[in-house]
């Protein structure tokens, strides 16, 4: 079985840090990128298996990436602090399939990304 690899978007490096560690001890190649604009650039070139993405980034914002996304592939997992339920409602209409909220639980994000590459 290859690798899977997952692509972090978010500008806080504290969340990016336990992110990545949680996600490579579970074995996942990891890219991380600060910014939508980053995000877009990866995606011309990588075909990540989960995207986890949070909303309020530097230039372009969480949202702006979504709509960018062609027919919602890959997944995207938004992982955000903001979590009013419009705006909760909002990502999920735009495609993205789970939502967790900061601050988050490690054991909690891996299971949500096992089932998603599981087809769950």
């Amino acid at each position: 079985m290859s690798q899977k690899t997952i692509l972090v978007v978010d500008d806080e490096p504290d969340i990016v840090l336990t992110v990545r560690l949680t996600l490579e001890l579970e074995g996942y190649r990891v890219i991380t990128v600060g910014t939508g604009e980053d995000a877009l650039e990866v995606l011309q070139r990588e075909t990540p298996d989960v995207i986890l993405l949070d909303l309020r980034l530097p230039g372009i914002d969480g949202f702006a990436v979504l709509e960018r996304l062609p027919d919602h592939n890959p997944p995207v997992i938004v992982l955000s602090a903001h979590a009013s339920g419009g705006t909760v409602q909002r990502a999920l209409e735009m495609g993205c399939r789970e939502f967790i909220t900061k601050p988050f639980n490690p054991d909690q994000l891996s299971a949500k990304i096992r089932s998603i590459l599981n087809g769950v």
